[in-house]
């Protein structure tokens, strides 16, 4: 899985985890020089203050979005994740090869892996987060 931190944005990456929506949205509230209780002005210019900076806003509200899309199956199983359209089928070959192991060379020519990542995004969640369309497993 791709390694990110609350500071650095989400959109495009190919695995996104539940946990990393929620440390991003978390950071961006901190940065809001607008929050009632705020004493000081954390977002220093403007830079990552979802009040004052309009791609923070948008950012903010799409990882809201996102949140609330992944939720149920993170509630399920605590370990949502969000998968880029087209790393899909590569994330369907990784699953598959955990599951047969070695045996999947043997098998590797007769799987049609466009049929099989297919119905695997039919049994996941579809949204789309900046422009790119993610599914969400867990």
């Amino acid at each position: 899985m791709n390694s990110t931190t609350a500071t650095e944005p989400l959109d495009g990456e190919d695995l996104i985890n539940y946990s990393d929506v929620t440390a991003r949205i978390a950071y961006l509230e901190s940065r809001d020089c607008h929050q009632p209780d705020r004493e000081e002005y954390p977002c220093a210019g403007w830079y990552d203050c979802p009040t004052c900076d309009e791609a923070s806003e948008r950012e903010l509200t799409s990882l809201r979005d996102l949140e609330e899309a992944m939720r149920p199956a993170n509630e399920a199983s605590d370990r949502a994740i969000a998968i880029r359209d087209d790393y899909l089928e590569t994330f369907v070959r990784n699953e598959a090869d955990d599951l047969v192991g070695d045996g999947l060379n043997f098998l590797e020519s007769y799987v049609k892996w466009d049929e099989l990542t297919a119905d695997r995004a039919a049994e996941m969640k579809e949204i789309t987060f900046g422009s790119t369309t993610y599914y969400i497993t867990t």
